[in-house]
């Protein structure tokens, strides 16, 4: 009897915690849910992955009928969960203290457009005008050029700054005692270069590729119209670099991926340029170059660019077509950055790629190792081509390379005294690869055409340039918005 009754308040005890645990569960959730929804404390940027967060839908009568309004106040409420930068980082390092093995994507994996067949002497579809003024030899109108956003922070920046063309003021020199933090200037500016999506496996990070037609149609009418209107005043070369993904995954895992086939993309482009250009647009073909080497240390594990030994693979063959000898590496002094830590360990905040960081290997130019910049604000600064970044913040030291991301650099080699000239028209996979032409112009104009805003036509002949060179990743030229910008001032 005795028995029966303990066994009995064991149960309503048991019963009791139970209910209590249940209650206090549902009290926590309710708890979160009230949390969540009030929206001052729901973040708008994440620090981690160095972007700004979904924003609260605007109600729209057609879209709150149809259910897609609730559909996005879902993904803004799922973006922007209080302290969600916290909980990430906290998922990330209970995985490296498991020791388990991350393989993650980040962004989505959607597949990119279908990519024609293009036919030497002509394309399988026609190939729509592109978004910029081509026909023009004037500096395009500010009213019909697009805002431009930055790929290094996303920044907008405004169209209707005055012209930061180097030549428009005296150079200010800074000495190191101006630089704060040791190299602050372009340090402190620049933020790690942002990317698409991302897949992680391990202690590596790849950057994925998906084509885009409409991307890819406005790249082409631009360089094959500026080809056109270049004819005989300055020859055009085109040298397209893939994402490591393409490059360094197993076939088997470009498939799982859905990642588009670069190096059809890349005959794509090529073909058809030379097909409206009428094959006056010289290319640089580096695909099959960067493959040979596909094992080598071609690609950083932490940030989605090429190195500098990638980046040199690429000018052997652009030496080729050039008709040049290409210096071996052996010949340029060698510095190095260790520390690096890139784009994707910005984003993924992954314990395996902090403890896997990246080292950058940079090659001084024999000629000379000075330049000048023009900053986006006007202001024209002496540099180094191969800038010592040992103290530079390790998310922003591949801005050893030409300073950086800036609308105008420029570069004159003093052992060289023929008059030849060269215009490169890039974004940041152009940095790393410009220190090793320095050796073979006199003068160098270097045009980040995210930032610049002038006609670059125009340019090439007002200052009787002799060759322009476009070197630009696969992914940059697969955005719509940043082709047109581009298309509007060549």
């Amino acid at each position: 009897m005795l028995r029966k009754a303990y066994e009995y308040k064991k149960r309503r005890k048991a019963k009791l915690f139970r209910n209590i645990g249940i209650l206090l569960f549902f009290c926590v959730l309710l708890i979160g849910m009230v949390l969540g929804m009030i929206i001052p404390l729901r973040p708008t940027v994440s620090d981690q992955e160095k972007r700004e967060l979904t924003k609260f839908p605007k109600i729209q009568e057609v879209s709150f009928l149809d259910g897609e309004y609730f559909k996005q106040v879902d993904a803004w409420y799922a973006d922007t969960y209080p302290f969600r930068d916290e909980l990430l980082a906290g998922n990330q390092a209970i995985k490296s203290l498991y020791g388990l093995h991350t393989e993650q994507i980040h962004g989505s994996v959607t597949g990119g457009d279908e990519i024609p067949d293009v036919i030497d002497g002509g394309s399988t579809t026609e190939i729509p005008s592109s978004g910029g003024d081509n026909g023009s030899e004037d500096p395009q109108n500010e009213e019909n050029t697009p805002v431009q956003t930055s790929e290094a922070d996303g920044e907008t920046v405004s169209e209707t700054e005055e012209s930061t063309e180097a030549e428009s003021s005296e150079p200010e020199t800074i000495g190191e005692a101006d630089i704060p933090n040791a190299g602050g200037v372009v340090a402190d500016e620049l933020k790690p270069q942002g990317q698409g999506s991302v897949y992680q496996d391990g202690s590596k990070a790849y950057a994925l590729y998906y084509f885009s037609k409409n991307a890819a149609d406005i790249y082409i009418n631009a360089v094959a119209n500026m080809t056109s209107k270049l004819d005989q005043t300055a020859t055009v070369y085109n040298m397209l670099v893939p994402n490591s993904s393409n490059i360094q995954l197993s076939d088997e895992k470009i498939q799982e991926l859905a990642i588009s086939d670069a190096r059809k993309a890349t005959d794509y482009y090529y073909k058809s340029i030379n097909n409206i250009s009428g094959n006056k647009t010289k290319t640089i073909p580096i695909y099959d170059t960067l493959m040979q080497h596909k094992d080598e240390y071609i690609y950083f594990n932490t940030d989605h660019h090429w190195t500098a030994l990638g980046a040199y693979y690429a000018y052997t063959d652009w030496a080729k077509v050039k008709g040049v000898n290409a210096h071996s590496l052996d010949q340029f002094e060698k510095m190095q950055f260790p520390g690096f830590l890139g784009s994707f360990y910005s984003t993924l905040q992954s314990e395996e790629l902090k403890n896997n960081p990246d080292t950058i290997d940079a090659y001084v130019p024999m000629g000379t190792n000075t330049m000048e910049f023009t900053q986006t604000d006007g202001q024209t600064l002496k540099w180094d081509i191969i800038n010592d970044v040992s103290n530079y913040k390790e998310g922003v030291k591949y801005s050893c390379f030409v300073a950086g991301d800036n609308p105008y650099s420029k570069i004159e080699n003093p052992t060289i005294t023929d008059g030849s000239s060269c215009v490169v028209i890039k974004e940041s996979f152009g940095n790393a690869f410009i220190p090793f032409l320095v050796d073979h112009y006199q003068t160098i104009h270097i045009i980040d055409y995210r930032y610049y805003k002038e006609n670059i036509t125009s340019f090439v002949k007002e200052n009787g340039i002799q060759d322009v060179l476009f070197v630009n990743n696969l992914d940059a030229i697969s955005d719509v918005e940043m082709m047109n910008r581009l298309a509007s001032i060549l």
